[in-house]
């Protein structure tokens, strides 16, 4: 009688011992894949003055063009310009910047705001390697200007943008972390 409960407990610890291995393998692979699967981060800086805020975003290369993104926003840049924001100022605005010739038409909503006229780009080489795309812009009325930037790694990636978005707004800031 003591050897056949005894074989019994073996045979129980020995079978379920297995099948809990078994699942405990099967558990840790999930974990580990899911943990070593590359997540994307939100890998820039939007800095936003006027609020004195900071989002992140994702950067998304799609065809010829950069968007930064995040749930709410999405910012297009194409061409060395940002050409379309959406969510930023409100959840619904849709600003479309359209460069024509060195000029820069700002539209809210379907809607022509404002005119800049600008200046050729220009590249700037910057003595740590950097170099940056440099574009000076005239305000039509007595506002003064500004400047839009963009700068790149010695790698050539780029790594900082600073440009006027709407002409009611200070310049956005985008920097990669």
């Amino acid at each position: 009688m003591v050897r056949v409960i005894s074989a019994v407990l073996i045979f129980i610890f020995t079978t379920s011992c297995a099948v809990q291995s078994y699942q405990l393998d099967y558990l840790k692979k999930i974990i580990v894949e899911r943990e070593s699967q590359q997540k994307p981060e939100k890998n820039w800086v939007l800095r936003l003055p006027w609020l004195d805020q900071v989002i992140e975003l994702y950067a998304v290369n799609h065809e010829d063009q950069i968007i930064f993104l995040d749930e709410n926003i999405r910012i297009f840049f194409k061409n060395n310009h940002i050409y379309n924001v959406i969510g930023l100022l409100q959840h619904e605005e849709e600003i479309n910047i359209h460069k024509q010739d060195t000029n820069y038409l700002y539209n809210l909503n379907q809607i022509q705001i404002a005119q800049h006229s600008c200046e050729d780009s220009q590249i700037v080489k910057l003595d740590n390697g950097k170099q940056k795309i440099i574009q000076n812009c005239a305000v039509n009325d007595d506002e003064g200007g500004y400047m839009n930037q963009i700068v790149f790694n010695k790698n050539n990636l780029i790594e900082h943008i600073r440009f006027k978005i709407h002409p009611n707004y200070p310049m956005i800031e985008l920097s990669h972390k």
